[in-house]
């Protein structure tokens, strides 16, 4: 078995991790796996990896005939040359997506100038496995037109069967056209989403060697009702972590590695960007003042600095991409919070669960599947300050009720990376097998 894996790499994201771990557990389940990648990761992937980066063939113009010369002129003129289209589609995109409001996701859409199909790796490969095809990497059109392999597509967020937003923010439109998009309101077209989720749905109207992987209940459940996926197979494999990496470490020499105070309870806070209103940092900062915390516990945030000063408890320890180091901030933690409004499966509260330390979070997305209100954490009630405030007033004022060791062992026999390399390879076995 042969497998591709691809994604665009956003380094610092839950999708990007997600994707490597999940090739390195096939290559070290035996599985002949490659990785194709536009952008280069932050560091290096271990574990004998096969990282290609994606290059785009240069257009050489010197040593080109007059006759090439007047017939591209020509072209241009009539509004046919296929270069200065694109470009003019991807200006035209990124215009609107600059209008857009601060703090909201970006937008991904359908067309791309690369060809990932005509790529070596993708030739070799007897099974694709899409990831988080963001930033122009996936053309629909040309990539779907290849029908002759089979296609997984894993999911990390909503865009794959949207007309360009990552998350909803509560709209239904991708369940029919996605008209009059919300999320670009005030833009110069609004309606531009819906012209996205026609190019996606031509390219995708013959496909049959196509699967959706969801990593979430939620997210599956969106995808089937989707205009786009809804009928494509579906199922539903959580993500994998290595257990050997992600694991408890002692909770006093933890906050002495990080400076921490071992005379307070700690909260952690973690997020690529606090700025994105998505992981709801918000509700946790308001929560935090309105209990008066600020000299009693301490706020300890893992992420891009960007220093909330009226907060005096607030610690920030800035971005870690070492993974074991990770897991020593997860154990020096009393809990960890996670206020988003809109997620998957965050890799977050999987790398909490498997390091011993509950979690508190809201009762949105895929947290529901891993959270376990009085077992391995809290749900909240609703998604507000007041019941995210009341979970953690709860858990201070009984901070030993949860047992972290029993935590640790269910994480491991749910979200160890073994058990979701053995789905994937069950799958992708089936798939071949029928096709």
């Amino acid at each position: 078995m042969k497998v591709l894996t691809s994604t665009t790499n956003n380094s610092a994201g839950g999708a990007a991790k997600s994707c490597i771990r999940l090739h390195q557990a096939l290559l070290e389940n035996g599985i002949s796996s490659e990785l194709l990648m536009l952008e280069q990761p932050h560091k290096e992937i271990p574990h004998g990896h096969s990282f290609y980066e994606f290059h785009v063939k240069e257009h050489k113009k010197k040593n080109v005939s007059l006759s090439k010369k007047i017939y591209t002129k020509v072209l241009y003129e009539l509004g046919k040359d296929e270069e200065a289209l694109f470009n003019k589609k991807m200006a035209y995109e990124a215009k609107i997506i600059s209008q857009k409001k601060y703090g909201s996701e970006t937008f991904h859409f359908a067309s791309s100038q690369y060809r990932i199909n005509e790529h070596p790796l993708y030739k070799e490969a007897k099974i694709v496995n899409l990831h988080c095809m963001i930033n122009n990497f996936l053309d629909y059109t040309t990539f779907f037109a290849d029908k002759a392999k089979p296609i997984v597509w894993t999911l990390h967020d909503m865009t794959p069967f949207t007309g360009g937003c990552v998350y909803s923010e509560g709209c239904d439109g991708y369940l029919s056209s996605c008209a009059n998009c919300p999320q670009l309101k005030g833009t110069d077209n609004p309606n531009y989403t819906a012209d996205t989720l026609k190019v996606k749905q031509k390219a995708l109207e013959r496909m049959q060697n196509f699967t959706i992987v969801s990593p979430s209940i939620w997210l599956l459940n969106e995808s089937k009702k989707s205009s786009l996926f809804k009928n494509f197979r579906h199922e539903l494999i959580p993500y994998g972590l290595n257990s050997n990496v992600f694991k408890p470490r002692d909770k006093a020499y933890s906050r002495d590695i990080l400076g921490l105070p071992v005379d307070k309870p700690v909260i952690l806070f973690v997020s690529h960007n606090i700025h994105n209103q998505r992981k709801g940092y918000q509700y946790l900062s308001d929560a935090f003042k309105a209990l008066k915390l600020q000299d009693k516990v301490s706020l300890c945030a893992v992420g891009a600095k960007s220093t909330d000063s009226t907060n005096n408890g607030f610690i920030e320890l800035g971005s870690f991409s070492d993974e074991r180091l990770m897991s020593i901030v997860y154990s020096a933690a009393d809990i960890f919070v996670i206020p988003s409004v809109e997620d998957n499966l965050p890799n977050t509260v999987l790398e909490s669960l498997l390091c011993g330390t509950p979690v508190i979070g809201f009762p949105i997305g895929g947290i529901p599947d891993m959270i376990k209100s009085g077992i391995n954490g809290f749900l909240c009630d609703n998604v507000s300050v007041d019941a995210l405030a009341k979970q953690i007033t709860i858990f201070l004022e009984n901070p030993e009720v949860f047992n972290r060791k029993y935590i640790r062992e269910n994480a491991v026999q749910k979200y160890d990376s073994s058990v979701q390399s053995e789905a994937y390879i069950k799958l992708y076995n089936e798939l071949l097998q029928n096709n």
